[in-house]
């Protein structure tokens, strides 16, 4: 099963959610989140070992507002960085220990597969970080979209 939470602001409740969702599916549950995100909602990090079944959380880290990079705000705003991509220079190893989780983060594809494969063998919750550069980001979706406008093009 696939769901999806945005939250009244997309940012708040989405730890929370998710541990709920775990609790009533009984299932094993992924969550993709933003680093905001996470921090936003990391009291609810607490709920996760009362849960019947793991979860793991998968924080993508780009050290801040990835996403607004992708609106036209981003251009030529000398307020940009302070009020959309609200920087931070945290990991969240220090979090996974406070709440008594597993914690790990890859610097390569194999090493995540890696991770994630033993979180889900193991049976036990687990925050896996990765992370990344907001604007090599932004570059490489740039360069996908025109990757897929000329195949389109050419049809």
């Amino acid at each position: 099963n696939v769901t999806g939470n945005r939250g009244a602001s997309g940012i708040d409740g989405n730890i929370a959610s998710a541990a709920g969702y775990c609790a009533g599916s009984g299932k094993l549950t992924t969550v993709v989140i933003g680093d905001l995100a996470f921090l936003y909602d990391l009291n609810a990090l607490s709920m996760i070992k009362d849960l019947s079944h793991p979860m793991i959380i998968v924080v993508m880290n780009n050290q801040g507002g990835g996403i607004f990079s992708f609106l036209p705000v981003a251009d030529n705003n000398p307020h940009f960085e302070k009020f959309w991509g609200t920087p931070h220079d945290y990991d969240f190893s220090n979090a996974a220990a406070q709440f008594g989780l597993r914690y790990a983060s890859p610097a390569t594809t194999d090493e995540f597969t890696a991770a994630y494969h033993s979180a889900v063998q193991s049976g036990h919750s687990m925050i896996i970080e990765v992370s990344s550069d907001r604007s090599k980001n932004l570059q490489e979706h740039k360069r996908l979209q025109m990757s897929i406008k000329k195949v389109l093009d050419r049809r």
